[in-house]
């Protein structure tokens, strides 16, 4: 398998400071998708049958439309001590899941009344942005095993506790009937607490910073744009342990967190697994330094050996990301000469949602959207 992901923005080893980054979200027309009505049938039939599909599974799945924000443009800072502003407009949750049903193959689109043409495009333009965090405790970097209850892409394979969709009801709130947007440290602060329990309001975040913002694009992967990046806690492994348990969101990852120590050697054995999608095992001296790879399966009640590493889309590319941040640039550029064959980088530059919209309009697709 090839992971192939576009990087728009890359604020280098050390990231850039969480608190500079701004949203800026507005419900204008120059912001606004609008899709033909044949466009509109073909995502609401294969909405409903996700829908029809998850309310079928024992135990039953949630699948519910949610109002997300839908990423037009990052414009980087010219220098550190000035803000980054994020540019987002509104669009349906129910639009992206149908839009990544097409692209992954797991339905397909003639069988929904639309075009190869239809899904390039509504690929490019549908983009719900999402927050991706590696957090960090004792100098250990913590993953968990995504919950298969989920119905999520890479359901059962490693990740970061602390990810999620953007949502418009949770992330913006009003004053004066107006409604304004919560900082982004907010955002992912918040999603950090619901799943670990890892509190910034108690002073249990030491550091966080963005790494950039990245897209998974290949079959499997997640296709939306997240903003990457690393939270350095204060509290102990012990006590993650203890809070996962209490944690509102815990359930998104099954078994016990892993922990994987600050060491070269480890992390090259980890993501080498990992990006020959497990078919390198780790071998003894690594896997036992790695805290949580002999976990108890939550479904089975056996105890499971994790030593072929399998982890999600954009996990796959934030472990030498992360690492590049541990153990600095050259690092990172080792990995990708050596896994030049199974992760593809496209640094694209900054993420100019300007670009698409001349694309609608050359093109004359049958999506109607406004200029920006």
């Amino acid at each position: 398998m090839v992971r192939t992901i576009s990087v728009y923005n890359d604020f280098g080893p050390n990231g850039a400071n969480l608190s500079r980054f701004l949203l800026d979200y507005q419900e204008t027309p120059d912001r606004t998708l609008e899709f033909t009505e044949r466009i509109n049938r073909g995502i609401k039939k294969a909405w409903d049958e996700s829908v029809a599909y998850a309310n079928a599974q024992k135990p039953k799945r949630e699948l519910f439309d949610k109002p997300s924000f839908n990423l037009l443009e990052v414009l980087d800072p010219v220098s550190k001590y000035q803000t980054a502003l994020i540019t987002l407009g509104p669009i349906r949750f129910i639009d992206y899941h149908s839009t990544k049903d097409f692209l992954n193959g797991v339905k397909n689109p003639k069988d929904y009344g639309l075009t190869k043409q239809d899904v390039n495009l509504l690929g490019r333009t549908i983009d719900p942005l999402s927050v991706f965090t590696a957090l960090i405790v004792e100098d250990h970097v913590v993953m968990g095993k995504k919950g298969k209850k989920t119905l999520a892409v890479g359901a059962g394979y490693l990740s970061f506790p602390g990810a999620g969709y953007l949502n418009r009801n949770r992330d913006t709130f009003m004053n004066k009937n107006q409604r304004y947007n919560h900082k982004l440290e907010q955002i992912l602060f918040a999603e950090m607490k619901e799943e670990t329990g890892v509190n910034a309001e108690k002073g249990e975040i030491d550091k966080a910073r963005v790494l950039g913002f990245v897209k998974d694009t290949f079959k499997g992967s997640h296709q939306n744009s997240a903003v990457m990046s690393i939270i350095k806690s204060n509290i102990t492994i012990d006590e993650i342990i203890k809070r996962k348990k209490l944690a509102k969101d815990s359930w998104e990852h099954d078994g016990p967190y892993v922990f994987i120590p600050k060491d070269k050697e480890i992390w090259d054995a980890f993501i080498s697994s990992d990006i020959d999608h497990g078919n390198i095992p780790l071998e003894d001296h690594v896997f036992k330094e790695i805290r949580g790879l002999k976990m108890r399966d939550l479904n089975t009640k056996k105890v499971e050996e994790i030593r072929n590493i399998k982890t999600t889309g954009k996990a796959g590319f934030m472990l030498p990301w992360a690492g590049r941040y541990l153990f600095g640039d050259s690092f990172f550029k080792e990995q990708l000469k050596k896994h030049k064959d199974h992760l593809k980088i496209n640094q694209i530059g900054n993420y100019w949602y300007t670009e698409h919209i001349k694309q609608v309009k050359k093109h004359r697709y049958p999506l109607q959207i406004s200029h920006l």
